[in-house]
């Protein structure tokens, strides 16, 4: 029996979704960890465990656009080694705005916990809170990894416009095997064009 994939979203989707994630509690760290998700690709457990040493420099600041954000083996599934994702424009925004609020030290964890006595949300809190965030917002069928299929899924369809190829997406979703890449992929809008007129 096949597995169902976690939702993917357009961007008018995504935009509805930050105008919801605006009316929040905590709108700028809720708009970090979905910029983290569907801008860097990163899976629930990279964001649970970021740090503010991890995407700021030595002074402090939030690196800048462009940038890479190493990811050490203490972050990454499978405690992979060198592996790294870049600063994204809107990621970099969110974080600075982020940061004015929270004032956090170097190694304090980006998704930090609201209940009394606990300081950073888990592996399983950023998990569980995501999925139920897609639901107050009215999106079913999305799940913490939505933002990482959707980022890929974005990739592949923009990849020959930007002189890249598959190969370059599959580096940059950090996947072993193209096949891995392959499966998170969802059929292009143009393509169920071409088959409805067939």
């Amino acid at each position: 029996m096949a597995i169902k994939k976690a939702k993917t979203l357009t961007q008018e989707q995504f935009d509805e979704l930050l105008t919801y994630v605006g009316t929040t509690k905590h709108a700028y760290r809720d708009k970090a960890m979905l910029m983290l998700s569907f801008k860097c690709g990163l899976r629930a457990c990279e964001i649970a465990r970021l740090r503010w040493r991890d995407v700021t420099d030595a002074k402090g600041d939030v690196l800048p656009t462009g940038t890479a954000i190493e990811l050490g083996h203490h972050i990454t599934k499978g405690k992979k080694p060198d592996t790294k994702v870049y600063m994204h424009k809107q990621l970099h925004d969110a974080l600075a705005s982020l940061k004015k609020v929270v004032g956090p030290l170097a190694d304090d964890h980006l998704m930090y916990a609201t209940e009394r006595g606990v300081r950073f949300m888990s592996v399983n809190n950023v998990t569980v809170y995501l999925y139920r965030l897609y639901i107050r917002a009215g999106m079913f069928g999305c799940s913490s990894h939505s933002g990482r299929r959707t980022f890929i899924t974005t990739l592949a369809r923009n990849c020959n416009t930007h002189g890249a190829s598959i190969k370059d997406v599959q580096n940059l979703a950090r996947h072993a095997d193209l096949r891995t890449t392959e499966k998170y992929i969802d059929l292009s809008p143009s393509a169920i064009n071409l088959a409805l007129h067939a």
